[in-house]
């Protein structure tokens, strides 16, 4: 009985990791990554992009915008979470990075580069306005994900990307790109 509970507990534990679209690049950088179906032309994704103001530096090249997401809290209370029971960095910081949104037969793909955490206060280990990368606190020293990390700051703001990039019309689809 005692192992059936130890494995049914390890299995939970690996379950609830790598629930999330971030993903480690070749060159160890972490981007997020994710493919919504919908039937916006570029035009449109611009504007819903342009209209939100939760963006700026915005460019439109062919099938492809980029720009820059406005340094912005992550709230996990909405994802049933406390402060007790997130990273320092989440709860202390705003989030910002670059966004590369490409559109393809009926699907666009956003991918978020350069995600960084920026101290919302002065504190113990930071002072306001200091800048700590996503690899920072994200990866180990073998380069994997850090599990504590990963198995709650990463899906919380895994969960805020998916809400923030599904555009009206839009749905999730498969990542196949």
């Amino acid at each position: 009985m005692k192992r059936i509970l130890i494995l049914l507990c390890v299995l939970i534990n690996a379950s609830a990791y790598a629930q999330h679209n971030f993903l480690i690049t070749e060159n160890a950088k972490v981007i997020w990554q994710k493919v919504y179906e919908t039937s916006y032309d570029i035009e449109d994704l611009h504007a819903a992009i342009f209209n939100s103001g939760q963006y700026n530096d915005i460019a439109v090249y062919d099938n492809t915008i980029t720009c820059w997401m406005n340094e912005s809290s992550i709230d996990y209370a909405q994802e049933g979470y406390n402060s007790s029971q997130i990273s320092m960095l989440l709860r202390d910081s705003n989030v910002k990075g670059f966004i590369t949104i490409q559109l393809k037969d009926n699907r666009y793909r956003v991918t978020i580069e350069q995600i960084q955490f920026i101290a919302k206060y002065d504190g113990s280990f930071s002072r306001k306005g200091d800048i700590s990368i996503i690899e920072t606190s994200a990866l180990n020293r073998k380069g994997s994900f850090n599990k504590m990390v990963e198995s709650n700051t990463l899906v919380v703001i895994d969960a805020a990307f998916l809400r923030r990039f599904a555009f009206k019309q839009a749905s999730h689809l498969n990542d196949e790109w």
